[in-house]
């Protein structure tokens, strides 16, 4: 359909009675994440629209999960289950099949297989929707682009998918949405992710413009938090992202005018830390 009927459409309107918008957006959330989660009134919708589409593993998986609820519930007289939910089990190899597909679609014909043959047939319709071309010598490179605004929901799947190189795309991807409202956000989910670059890139922002982030309540916050995660933290021990700050502040001093540009940062960022009842 998205290469017929669909196919220069942005904006498709589905009328079939059958179609519940609840199912539907299960349905997408399977897609794009291998998970579902579904009200026990919405599975057989779901199953109806996993068969239509000829999502064979997914009808599979509800009709296994649906039994495994009646026998939870025949064992537990009195029990309400009220959603049903798949999620892959760990190491589940199929999503990064799926993402191995679409990086043997992002060759050009004549280059497939230069890589290493894919552990599974790719049939020649499959078609990987690319938004972008790189040509190079006359070969065209059919591939994805990664908007900033997406990143996060992206990064979540490709750290439970075990796709660390998708992680690290996400990475720089979040990297362009930094400013003084967004910085303490992307520097916590850098923590939470163990991006270690994109954490750098956030501290040396956070450098730039901590004259600025002193007056902001998150990013007190988030200095409050670093020192309490210290383990057995002692009064002049010190906080890690306030010695990644104090780091990229002296790393700009080149001139002798960045000298007092320097300080008047550093002078910021003690007296927030004074404030605060913090030494270090």
């Amino acid at each position: 359909m998205l290469d017929t009927k669909w196919k220069r459409r942005s904006v498709v309107v589905l009328r079939h009675p059958l179609i519940n918008p609840v199912a539907f957006g299960a349905l997408l959330q399977y897609l794009y994440t291998g998970r579902l989660d579904v009200g026990v009134e919405h599975v057989g919708d779901c199953q109806r629209l996993a068969k239509q589409c000829q999502l064979w593993d997914l009808l599979g998986d509800l009709e296994a999960e649906c039994e495994k609820v009646s026998e939870f519930v025949a064992s537990k007289p009195g029990t309400c289950v009220k959603v049903v939910s798949i999620e892959p089990p760990p190491g589940d190899p199929r999503l990064r099949e799926d993402m191995a597909a679409l990086a043997d679609r992002a060759l050009p014909p004549e280059l497939r297989g230069d890589l290493g043959q894919l552990p599974f047939p790719c049939p020649d319709g499959f078609g990987s929707r690319p938004d972008v071309c790189f040509r190079v010598a006359g070969c065209s490179f059919l591939c994805h682009k990664l908007p900033p605004e997406a990143a996060c929901d992206v990064l979540a799947a490709a750290d439970m998918f075990l796709l660390p190189g998708l992680k690290r795309l996400c990475g720089r991807s979040l990297a362009q949405l930094l400013d003084e409202d967004s910085v303490v956000r992307v520097w916590r989910v850098a923590k939470l992710f163990r991006l270690a670059r994109l954490e750098d890139q956030c501290a040396e922002f956070m450098a730039k413009v901590v004259d600025k982030l002193v007056a902001r309540e998150d990013f007190a916050e988030a200095v409050r938090e670093e020192a309490a995660a210290v383990a057995a933290r002692q009064e002049t021990d010190s906080i890690p992202l306030v010695d990644d700050i104090r780091f990229h502040v002296a790393g700009t001093v080149q001139t002798r005018s960045a000298v007092e540009e320097a300080r008047r940062r550093l002078r910021a960022l003690e007296d927030l830390l004074a404030s605060m009842g913090l030494d270090c």
